[in-house]
């Protein structure tokens, strides 16, 4: 009589605590954004990665064809903090893994656009050329600097004005 007791009590605990709309809070906790990949991906992987951690998933609701530039994608919400200002995607095997080239602590709003890159060269690549631009911005900034000090606050105004118009 105990162990039926016992048991009649177990199933009505695990029936309170289990309920469909927990299970579809859940699921609806999740953040979406959009991966625009600079070429078509020829097959788009269902699982998104942080590390070795899965982070998420391509969005089920959203119709995924297999030769997509834009990928829907669900963050769980526990790891939406890993979606940042300079994160980026890249297809590795039948993975898509999230990487901040390098972390600002901003996370991105729900629905922003995420760049992609259809393999790691594409990726290095791109990392390569944000490199010589931040280089490019620093060293001019010195120079402006430099300017400045030898030649008076106005020559460096206008030589900074010159730079920027040639930058566009």
């Amino acid at each position: 009589m105990k162990l039926i007791l016992i048991c009649i009590l177990q199933v009505i605990v695990s029936t309170c605590i289990y309920s469909p709309e927990a299970e579809a809070a859940e699921e609806s906790s999740c953040k979406h954004y959009v991966i625009e990949f600079q070429e078509t991906v020829k097959k788009v992987p269902a699982a998104i990665y942080f590390g070795s951690t899965k982070i998420g998933q391509v969005d089920p609701l959203k119709d995924q064809s297999s030769n997509s530039k834009n990928v829907s994608i669900c963050i769980d919400g526990g790891h939406s903090g890993t979606i940042e200002k300079n994160t980026v995607c890249y297809v590795s095997d039948d993975q898509i893994i999230v990487y901040n080239v390098w972390s600002t602590g901003i996370d991105l709003k729900e629905g922003d656009s995420i760049k992609g890159f259809t393999s790691r060269i594409g990726l290095f690549a791109y990392e390569a050329q944000e490199i010589l631009v931040l280089l490019r911005d620093a060293v001019m900034a010195f120079a402006f600097e430099w300017i400045g000090k030898l030649a008076g606050e106005d020559s460096a105004v206008k030589t900074k004005k010159v730079y920027d118009l040639l930058v566009k």
